[in-house]
């Protein structure tokens, strides 16, 4: 395997890669190691070539965060010694960065290898939840165990004789980060033998450890965006059955990176990315568009924080505005409690039967169609609203509410959704590309009329696409978004960065493909103006909670892909949310004109940056004006030009003349060599 020193030097976690450890780390077995204190196990050790010594790591303000030993505890064959297992991590901390022990702190291990040559390759990496186990009085430093290591047993007994691990990085939580920071390893250890009381002879340490390097690719961070195909959407408002069935759209989820160029020059291209990610379908996310609805809470949904969890309060509820948002209803059925439609109330719960808490509120004052919710807030939201009524149940940072296990969507038959843990593997392969779905454009009016629209099958497009500068240049945000599948408001930021990384190799990444369900919210309330008014939207769709790339396969010029581990940040990803709804009227006529001339300063755009980059040939295109514009009110200066015209030519001339002059000679020698042939031959008179 190649070793990328220069990578390793690049991330911000420095290795101990010195070679064994010293026998005081386990020369007896003890029960309580797990808990023990960080620095009595540190007490003895040989750590850099030298016996461990506290003075020799200071606090620094500036310093990085180091792994100062890897140790494999208490490896044993023994049925009785088993539970003893462990692997440890021990951190020098001069920042005194504090951590939390918490279900996001991960290791990332190789778990399958391929024998090439001489050489054992790592074919798989996976990661493992990590414990804090003890961290020192000034946090200086901190032990970390490995929290289940049955699988890694079951894997390294198989070869007891030489136990390998392979780490690439460690992924570690504060209390105030979202998501955990991803430090970078890139080493691999090899233990043999066995400490005292494990092995054979119970009253031998023959255990011994070499350590050394491995390659490892850091990311930058990841960069998300999506797209979104709609395939369903109901113009009138109901469909057959008097039901209000909402708009659906597949969504193309996707991030996008770069690397350095060393990767292009050495492999033939990238073929694979494995990734994980747990998904979870958000519960109804609501944005009410109209201000009186909203009452005197109007302020607090606009700061995104809800004065009680059940959105009932009191002290501030208007009796006489008291109101039911709904969707998925039917004609007399608006008070019904048990037809399967979906009901919420806004201020008060009489009839959410289905719904017990509405989790997502958003005000915002304008046209349905214009209104968004970009990720940020969305993102924002989702901690603010945990933080407020203290649950963070899910992945240790959201509250439950804001999650569901179905949508609520008649269109979408109430369909359930596995929430938790996904795995990605994606290639170019071909076998795992994207389709979108499309109107059957062979459908005839009549059929359609009749029996609603067919959809077919689009193109196959690559979950894996490199995007150069010069693909993307020139480009208008509107065809950077069909080109690669990404939203329009994305198209700017994406081409910037393109832009900024031309020194590098940028890749997009579709990651998955799920359903985004939109619909128009409405309101039933004592007023009759009320009664059935759109109120604004609510929608459903798809999040991606610590998505991270794990590892990327590059394929060789002898076909092979090698598997390399990856260092990065896993990122929380949730799309903005629109509507959905369709223009119509004046408003889709404004946006019509407002979209000719958006494309009339595209023109005149590229038109500038054309001239910019090739400004001398107006340059000489503006002399000749000038030139002919002259003559014409100057017939004496007719003259002039016509003489520098006839020096202009012969100048060309003798251009010409220098230019082809070797193209003449080998010429001239050619038939030279031809014309003796011909005399020595006597055929040339």
């Amino acid at each position: 395997m190649r070793k990328l020193a220069i990578v390793l030097l690049a991330v911000l976690f420095v290795v101990a890669l010195g070679g064994g450890y010293s026998a005081a780390f386990a020369d007896d077995i003890n029960e309580n190691f797990a808990t023990s204190y960080v620095l009595d196990d540190l007490a003895g050790a040989n750590i850099d070539g030298k016996v461990f010594n506290v003075q020799d790591y200071p606090q620094d303000v500036k310093g990085e965060l180091r792994l100062i030993a890897f140790m494999e505890y208490a490896y044993s064959e023994k049925e009785d010694l088993r539970d003893y297992y462990g692997l440890y991590f021990y951190l020098y901390n001069p920042r005194a960065i504090q951590f939390t022990d918490d279900e996001r702190n991960k290791v990332q291990i190789a778990t399958e290898y391929e024998q090439q040559g001489n050489e054992l390759i790592p074919t798989k990496w996976e990661k493992f939840n990590l414990k804090l186990c003890s961290i020192s009085a000034e946090r200086l430093f901190v032990k970390f165990r490995v929290d289940n290591v049955a699988a890694i047993y079951e894997r390294v007994s198989q070869h007891p004789e030489l136990r390998r691990y392979d780490i690439s990085g460690l992924e570690l939580v504060t209390p105030s980060s979202t998501n955990a920071k991803e430090y970078g390893v890139g080493g691999t250890w090899q233990y043999s033998g066995y400490a005292r009381g494990c092995g054979d002879d119970v009253l031998e340490n023959t255990l011994q450890c070499n350590a050394s390097t491995t390659q490892v690719l850091q990311l930058d961070d990841l960069h998300h965006t999506y797209y979104r195909n709609w395939i369903e959407e109901y113009k009138n408002g109901f469909n057959s059955d008097g039901i209000i069935a909402g708009r659906k759209a597949q969504q193309l989820n996707s991030v996008y990176f770069s690397v350095p160029n060393y990767y292009v020059e050495q492999y033939k291209r990238l073929y694979s990315i494995q990734a994980e990610t747990y998904r979870y379908l958000t519960s109804p996310i609501v944005v009410i568009t109209d201000k009186y609805i909203t009452s005197n809470q109007a302020d607090s949904y606009y700061n995104r924080l809800l004065s009680q969890r059940n959105l009932y309060d009191p002290s501030k509820r208007d009796n006489a505005m008291s109101a039911t948002l709904y969707w998925d209803y039917g004609s007399g059925l608006v008070h019904s409690s048990n037809v399967g439609r979906t009901a919420y109330n806004y201020f008060d719960r009489e009839y959410s039967d289905t719904l017990h808490t509405l989790a997502w509120v958003f005000r915002q004052d304008k046209r349905a169609d214009e209104v968004s919710v970009e990720s940020a807030d969305l993102l924002r939201y989702m901690s603010e609203y945990s933080d407020l009524f203290d649950d963070h149940s899910i992945r240790g940072k959201y509250a439950s509410d804001l999650f569901a296990d179905h949508y609520y969507s008649y269109g979408m038959n109430y369909s359930s959704f596995s929430n938790g843990y996904y795995p990605i593997d994606l290639d170019v392969s071909g076998d795992k590309d994207f389709v979108f779905t499309e109107s059957d454009s062979t459908q005839s009016a009549w059929d359609r009329f009749f029996n609603g629209q067919n959809h077919v099958d689009g193109k196959p497009f690559s979950p894996i696409v490199e995007v150069s500068y010069n693909d993307v240049k020139g480009l208008t945000d509107d065809e950077l978004a069909q080109k690669y599948y990404i939203a329009k408001e994305d198209a700017t930021d994406f081409y910037n960065y393109v832009w900024s990384n031309s020194d590098r190799t940028v890749y997009l990444f579709h990651f998955a493909q799920s359903d985004y369900y939109s619909n128009d919210v409405r309101a039933y309330a004592k007023f009759s103006v009320y009664e059935n008014n759109n109120v604004g939207f609510v929608a459903q769709e798809v999040a991606y909670l610590d998505f991270d790339i794990i590892s990327m396969g590059y394929e060789n010029d002898m076909g092979h892909i090698e598997i390399i581990p990856v260092v990065s940040n896993p990122v929380d990803i949730v799309s903005s949310i629109e509507s959905g709804s369709p223009v119509t009227g004046w408003d889709k006529v404004l946006d019509e004109l407002e979209d000719f001339w958006n494309r009339v300063e595209n023109f005149f755009n590229r038109v500038g940056n054309f001239a910019t980059e090739n400004w001398w040939l107006f340059v000489i295109l503006g002399v000749l004006i000038l030139f002919g514009v002259l003559s014409y009110f100057f017939p004496v200066l007719r003259v002039v030009f016509k003489w520098l015209w006839i020096g202009l030519k012969w100048l060309l001339k003798i251009l010409w003349w220098i230019v082809s002059a070797p193209a003449r000679l080998i010429v001239l020698i050619a038939n030279s060599i031809k014309n003796r042939a011909e005399r020595r031959s006597g055929t040339k008179t």
